[in-house]
């Protein structure tokens, strides 16, 4: 079955909806719920663990991080290349040239 782990009410608002998040944030640790509206459709849905939400530290989020500026380094190297191509090279669009001999004529 299809589960989120560690989510905060933000992340659960921002897959099902607000008003699913809202109907589970009444919902008793270990009870099963239902059905609970989402933009999806109905759930069936059980609230495993409840925590306090705390601030990841920058250890916590290394991995992260670094692999989110790695993803936008190469998006920005893949840009900067198609742009150098396309500055070497001139497009230019004609206009069809209509046949003078026998269009249009019978």
């Amino acid at each position: 079955a299809p589960r989120m782990d560690n989510a905060l009410p933000s992340d659960t608002s921002a897959r099902f909806g607000t008003e699913f998040a809202r109907q589970i944030e009444k919902v008793a640790q270990g009870e099963w719920v239902g059905p609970v509206r989402s933009t999806y459709g109905v759930h069936l849905v059980r609230v495993i663990a409840r925590g306090t939400p705390v601030m990841p530290t920058l250890a916590d989020a290394r991995d992260v991080v670094a692999r989110e500026w790695t993803r936008e380094r190469t998006v920005q190297v893949r840009e900067q290349f198609y742009k150098s191509l396309r500055d070497r090279y001139t497009v230019v669009v004609e206009p069809v040239a209509m046949a003078t001999s026998g269009a249009g004529t019978q």
